[in-house]
């Protein structure tokens, strides 16, 4: 008996080749659902899919059951009579011969009708779909089973469907979904993963490769012409999930005899890779390949541990004098053992498994493992193969006294203190970050407590600006120490460390004008006598280097019109004068953005203080464009490469405003040409107290923008 169903030839002309289903079904498709399917299989399948269903057809009324005529010998009965024929609906049925039908969805190998119904359909779903003619067998209907123009109902179940998928969309590589995976996170680019994957001849069965458990990094070029096909697939998949791939000859090993080839993938485990260095500068990279046990806690600073060392390698073989394995106590972030595996046994759970990267060779030097000197070995980095075997529970901070974090912080630093001591500059300001965390959430202190609170975060400030010049980060340091200049202005300490970090970032007048207030306060400072008679020289050297650049750019330009202002040469510093009492509380304030406006558009600094315009904009600060020294360099770059030449954006304003306004909230404003619209960026904010005759210079970024009209 024929598949009902199916077109068969005699359905729709309609070309199925590029069709999708489109929600909702047409009004010619009516889809009633009999029993819903479990709520795990929430997917449903495509344009392309295998669908494997059972169904039963019926006339929608009895009208359109076509009158059989009575065979030779057999007596025509009277409709009408007791001995009627009983008028049987159903045309045709899967379930009565046993046998569910299986076909491709969406390609026209069935009627319209089924297409569209089972394509909103989920796995185990059994539903009844009335369908009119002209999404069935239309005007010429299926004769003689079917007559034309006759509306159906099918009950359908779908037991399973295959998901397919044309990778590359060139009809080379299909996809064909084996098993389902778990999750949403797909690999990218550069992540590693473990797979396994076997390449055969699809007509033979000849396996051509094989691989299980690889450890593969996509992008990396090591599966050769595998690669293409690989990554793109792997890009799409879950873990765990399980997938057939069908090649044509020739689409991924070129001029070879194999034909049409098959590439079975198992997408096994995603490693999960941190940064679990104590500075967060991606020298500790932690892969994990095993996850222990997920209601553990990862070990806080002062907690103790032991850690498992397996292995210690320079990525391929074994390190010399490693005696391991070997299990560590570990009192976390106390320094017992080497920088490396503080941070990461700081970052593991019990049971957890890990493989963890350092290429600072000298975090590693762990006398403990037989590795003491490796810095002279010449390698370029440690792989640990690492297990968590226990974490013991220590005091949780939430648990403590507001008095006692006091003291336990004062523990901390001491810790840090001794680090620092022996050069252990990133694992003191880890210790020190630890500290300041630890007295933030201290709010209900005594008076007396307070005020050593106070004093005690002060003093960690300037520590952590000491560490940060060690570690070559004067930016951090110049932060710390303004932190603590601007509670007390008269800090020689912070004077002389941010110096030293003006210093660093080559900021030579800076630097000369920290150290001659320090001489103010301290006139005996042998440090800062002798280090601005070194900043002024770097300062010379450097303005004449300036010159011979400019110098030399010139001549090989030749003669420029010069239409901007060239800034003068910097001079050099001067001994502070004496300062009025009304300017030892002024700030002189600098307010710099980049925005490019059209002819008249204007720029506006609007805030709280009377200085800004109290949040009017029509009193805020109007803003001119800075004037900067040509950058005969860049000029010279874009007429080599026949770019237009640089433009300056840059707009700034300049005001002196009283320390006492303290901390200052501010804006800027694109007034448009109409003047009655506007732009304005997020807030911003300054500290201005305790800051008196200093300078702020604000270089802000205009940050998302709102729009207003007036």
């Amino acid at each position: 008996m024929a598949e009902f169903g199916r077109t068969d030839g005699n359905g729709s002309d309609d070309d199925f080749d590029d069709w999708k289903p489109p929600p909702p079904l047409p009004e010619g498709v009516k889809k009633e659902v009999v029993t819903e399917s479990e709520t795990k299989n929430w997917k449903k399948p495509k344009a392309g899919d295998d669908v494997t269903v059972h169904y039963v057809g019926s006339f929608l009324d009895e009208a359109s059951v076509p009158k059989k005529e009575p065979e030779e010998g057999e007596e025509k009965k009277d409709a009408e009579g007791d001995d009627a024929a009983e008028v049987n609906k159903m045309f045709d049925s899967s379930r009565e011969r046993g046998e569910p039908v299986t076909f491709c969805l969406g390609k026209g190998e069935v009627i319209k009708g089924w297409d569209l119904g089972i394509a909103s359909m989920t796995k185990g779903e059994i539903s009844k779909f009335t369908i009119a003619p002209e999404f069935a067998y239309g005007e010429v209907g299926n004769v003689p089973a079917i007559p034309p123009n006759t509306t159906l109902v099918f009950e359908v179940e779908l037991i399973s469907f295959v998901s397919k998928n044309d990778v590359f969309g060139d009809g080379g590589c299909e996809k064909c979904l084996v098993e389902e995976g778990s999750g949403f996170k797909h690999p990218k680019q550069g992540e590693e993963i473990r797979m396994t994957y076997k390449v055969a001849q699809k007509k033979e069965g000849t396996v051509i490769e094989e691989k299980s458990g690889l450890d593969y990094v996509l992008g990396s070029g090591e599966l050769g012409p595998l690669q293409k096909v690989v990554d793109k697939v792997l890009g799409g998949m879950n873990e765990g999930e399980k997938c057939c791939l069908t090649c044509i000859k020739d689409y991924v090993y070129k001029d070879t005899a194999y034909g049409d080839i098959t590439i079975e993938i198992f997408f096994e485990k995603q490693y999960e890779v941190s940064d679990c260095s104590l500075m967060q500068d991606g020298s500790v990279m932690k892969k994990e390949i095993k996850e222990g046990d997920s209601e553990a806690r990862k070990p806080q600073d002062g907690w103790k541990c032991v850690l498992r060392v397996e292995a210690a390698t320079d990525g391929v073989d074994p390190l010399p004098g490693f005696n391991g394995p070997k299990d560590l106590t570990i009192c976390c972030l106390n320094g017992n053992v080497c920088d490396a595996l503080e941070g990461a046994a700081s970052e593991m759970k019990t049971g957890d498994q890990a493989v963890v990267t350092c290429t600072k060779v000298k975090q590693c030097c762990e006398a403990k493992l037989g590795l003491a000197d490796l810095v002279s070995s010449g390698i370029s980095k440690v792989v640990f193969t690492l297990e968590m075997l226990e974490v013991v529970k220590g005091r949780e901070v939430y648990n403590m006294h507001d008095e006692d974090k006091v003291r336990v912080a004062e523990i901390r630093k001491m810790g840090a203190g001794n680090a620092f001591k022996v050069q252990r500059f990133e694992l003191a300001l880890k210790r020190y970050k630890s500290c300041l965390e630890l007295l933030g959430q201290s709010d209900k202190l005594s008076e007396e407590t307070k005020k050593e609170s106070k004093e005690m975060k002060l003093l960690i400030e300037l520590n952590k600006a000491a560490c940060y010049l060690q570690l070559g980060d004067p930016t951090s340091a110049l932060t710390s120490c303004n932190v603590v200049l601007k509670d007390d202005r008269f800090s020689k300490k912070a004077l002389f460390r941010r110096a030293k970090a003006h210093q660093q970032r080559n900021e030579f007048v800076e630097a000369i004008q920290d150290l001659e207030k320090l001489l103010e306060l301290d006139p005996d400072n042998k440090d800062a006598m002798l280090m601005i008679p070194q900043c002024k020289r770097s300062l010379k050297a450097a303005d004449k280097e300036s010159q011979g650049i400019f110098g030399k750019m010139c001549n090989g330009l030749g003669k420029m019109k010069q239409t901007g202002r060239i800034a003068p040469e910097p001079k050099k510093p001067e001994r502070p004068k004496e300062l009025t009492e009304e300017e030892k509380t002024n700030v002189a304030v600098t307010f710099r953005i980049e925005q490019k406006l059209e002819i008249g558009e204007r720029l506006v600094v609007v805030g709280g203080p009377d200085e800004l315009g109290g949040w009017d904009i029509e009193k805020g600060l109007k803003m001119t464009k800075a004037q900067l020294p040509v950058d005969l360099m860049a000029i010279a770059r874009a007429r080599e490469s026949n770019k237009p030449m640089p433009q300056n954006n840059t707009w700034e304003a300049m005001i002196d405003m009283n320390e006492s306004e303290g901390r200052v909230e501010y804006r800027y404003v694109h007034r448009k040409k109409d003047g009655d619209h506007w732009e304005d960026g997020d807030k911003h904010v300054m500290q201005l107290a305790a800051m008196g005759s200093s300078r702020v210079r604000c270089k802000d970024e205009w940050r998302k923008a709102y729009s207003y009209d007036g």
